[in-house]
């Protein structure tokens, strides 16, 4: 939790005494609760706060170049650049985001960062890569982290 004194910014973090890794199950239910978290109405795409979106499965350097005002501006960025590049996915023609819901999307999947402490409680750390997007993101980040560790 950050806390500030005397205009320096700290950082206090809980050491948690964890035991082991969860399991698939588990972090599968830790990830739908994740996903489930009440997105605000006029909430843009990116990170908790504000900001540019952070995914490392989307940029190669994990932060995007561009900030997306709104849902809207991230779809036709995205329109535009698989129309520079002539690439489509699928068969579609084009990116709609329209009848999609907007979620919290958990996208640093790696095993290590769901972990369970000698109580049995399972804890998710790492969340620099949470951002609200619509939940073609989210199934995106499954299906290319969610085996990997």
């Amino acid at each position: 939790m950050p806390c500030s004194v005397n205009d320096n910014l700290y950082l206090i973090m809980e050491f948690i005494q964890t035991d082991h890794i969860a399991s698939d199950i588990q972090r599968a239910r830790a990830i739908s609760d994740i996903v489930s978290i009440e997105v605000p109405l006029d909430i843009g795409p990116g990170p908790i706060g504000g900001g540019r979106i952070h995914m490392r499965i989307f940029w190669n350097d994990q932060i995007s170049d561009v900030d997306y005002p709104s849902i809207q501006d991230l779809e036709d960025h995205l329109n535009r650049v698989l129309e520079v590049f002539e690439m489509r996915i699928k068969e579609l023609d084009y990116i709609d985001f329209s009848h999609e819901r907007i979620v919290c999307c958990y996208t640093d999947l790696k095993k290590a960062h769901f972990l369970v402490d000698i109580n049995g409680q399972l804890w998710v750390s790492a969340f620099r890569q949470v951002n609200f997007l619509p939940e073609t993101f989210m199934y995106f980040a499954l299906g290319h982290q969610l085996g990997g560790d």
